[in-house]
């Protein structure tokens, strides 16, 4: 883990308020799919918790530009993004986290809601482009349908692009409008009912404190092995 120097590239959309930014690094910057960096606006005060935020790694990795996303908001943080121009020239560090993509993981579970699907971009595209065989169901909860980042990359990925991939899309409000989407909030039937062989999966879980807890709990509660949950929790996101 060590600071890198990273020139802008530019920034692509995903939802009305999810954003891409790419970065090309001054020199290799290696990361297991799935691990998140630190971006340091502030390099005098590290400590400065509103400009240096951690945030994970959307894309795969052995690319010419890496990529991370954020949904914006009206923090410091957040201008600081908007405002760079090509070539700006930004700090980051990293990679750091533990909750990985491991290709000897047989079957896993993706349980994610909103913007924690970062990381399982990441896992999603290096799948597909080394080609490894893997089983993996991803549930990913949404307020509402506009709200699902990254949809035309896991529809492809679900047509075939990657190999025995499943998508459940759980969707709080309206009503859906076809039965692509699953109406309501993740709950433990939700689980059960639409990822049967829950048991036989590594169940990886992504996303703010709250929701990384909430998500545990529901695995605990329908009889997930301990030792077959992991997780990563967005702070100061």
């Amino acid at each position: 883990m060590s600071d890198i120097t990273a020139a802008f590239y530019k920034s692509v959309q995903r939802t009305d308020d999810v954003y891409s930014f790419l970065f090309k690094p001054a020199e290799n910057f290696g990361f297991i799919p799935g691990q998140f960096l630190q971006v340091i606006f502030d390099e005098e005060n590290r400590n400065n918790k509103e400009l240096n935020k951690y945030i994970s790694l959307s894309c795969a990795p052995g690319k010419e530009f890496i990529e991370i996303t954020k949904k914006m908001s009206g923090s410091k943080f957040s201008q600081r993004l908007r405002s760079l121009k090509q070539d700006d020239k930004v700090l980051i560090n990293g990679p750091m986290g533990k909750c990985t993509f491991k290709k000897d993981a047989g079957k896993i579970g993706f349980i994610v809601g909103g913007i924690g699907i970062t990381p399982v971009i990441s896992i999603l595209e290096h799948v597909s482009n080394t080609k490894i065989e893997c089983d993996i169901h991803l549930i990913y909860g949404n307020w509402n349908e506009k709200q699902i980042a990254f949809k035309s990359d896991m529809d492809l990925w679900e047509q075939g692009a990657v190999n025995k991939l499943k998508v459940t899309h759980v969707i709080a409000e309206p009503d859906p409008e076809d039965g692509v989407f699953i109406k309501g909030f993740i709950t433990d039937e939700i689980v059960k009912k639409y990822m049967p062989d829950y048991k036989e999966r590594m169940m990886c879980i992504f996303g703010p404190p709250k929701m990384v807890a909430a998500m545990k709990e529901i695995c605990i509660n329908i009889g997930c092995s301990k030792d077959k949950i992991e997780s990563e929790s967005f702070i100061g996101y």
